[in-house]
């Protein structure tokens, strides 16, 4: 039953207005129900009160299929007092803490459940998401192998030695500045900010040279791999900052903005960068 005591009772028989689960878990309630007819119309139920309680019985039993955290036990007949008596209004104060992990919210499942209904056995596997980390996979893969066709295959292992090691120093400066020293995330942001233009100086330092430099080399092929990770970067700082104000921006819309920016940045660097490794690998070595 409804959290806004639509159950009433007359001639011995309960009535109730039909309620329909959402189609958008990104609601807080579990399901809906709206006073405006004409936009979402309802369904009246007429019952007995044993058909009642096993109405009530059934659809904790279906719900709680659905979520590791079942409905508070209260039998049906103490649900149906509750909602007599008013107290049957905070729809926490019945059901569960859903915690941080919307996979466990009632909704998301009948959402996701929905879906494949609608759209077949490919929801999920072919959704907008699951294209977009697809899409990446495979254009940082081409990437990897239009770099190796640039540059020496020494300076290129090189770089993927350099690449692998990257998630260990991430580590060790996150123990230091964020465990033991207690840095915000302002100071992370610095850091990262600091180690694009480090790299950036070794790329300009690499071209400008009149020499070969291999580090240089190695430098450009790792500046080019995280380009198109520069967006994420970027807009993640505009969020911190403007979450200081209490604004929320529409998550989809920045995802897609991050995301095809960083196909932007990959995609103009294949030009710049065939430049530059044209010119270094030019170079005359260091005698």
């Amino acid at each position: 039953v409804k959290y806004n005591n639509t159950l009433s009772y007359e001639n011995g028989k309960y009535q109730f207005n039909k309620v329909d689960y959402i189609d958008n878990y990104d609601y807080y309630d579990d399901y809906y129900y709206s006073e405006n007819y004409t936009d979402h119309p309802y369904e009246t139920i007429i019952v007995s009160e044993q058909d009642l309680y096993k109405l009530i019985d059934n659809f904790k039993l279906a719900y709680n299929k659905y979520t590791s955290h079942g409905i508070i036990t209260k039998t049906a007949e103490e649900i149906v007092n509750d909602n007599f008596n008013g107290t049957l209004n905070n729809p926490y104060d019945e059901l569960y803490y859903y915690g941080w992990d919307y996979r466990n919210q009632v909704d998301n499942k009948v959402y996701r459940i929905k879906q494949l209904h609608q759209k077949g056995w490919t929801f999920g596997m072919f959704d907008k998401y699951a294209l977009y980390t697809l899409g990446a996979l495979l254009a940082m893969c081409a990437l990897f192998v239009w770099i190796f066709k640039q540059i020496h295959w020494k300076y290129y292992v090189f770089g993927i030695v350099a690449l692998a090691v990257t998630p260990i120093v991430i580590g060790i400066f996150a123990v230091v500045f964020f465990e033991i020293m207690r840095f915000d995330e302002w100071f992370g942001f610095l850091l990262v900010l600091l180690a694009y233009i480090g790299v950036g100086v070794l790329v300009g330092s690499g071209v400008t040279s009149n020499q070969k430099k291999p580090v240089s080399i190695v430098a450009t092929m790792y500046f080019q791999l995280f380009l198109p990770l520069l967006p994420f970067f970027i807009f993640s700082v505009i969020f911190f900052k403007k979450m200081y104000y209490s604004y929320y921006p529409d998550y989809d819309v920045l995802f897609d903005l991050i995301y095809w920016s960083g196909w932007g940045f990959g995609l103009i660097s294949i030009g710049l960068f065939k430049l530059m490794y044209k010119r270094m690998s030019l170079l005359p070595s260091k005698k």
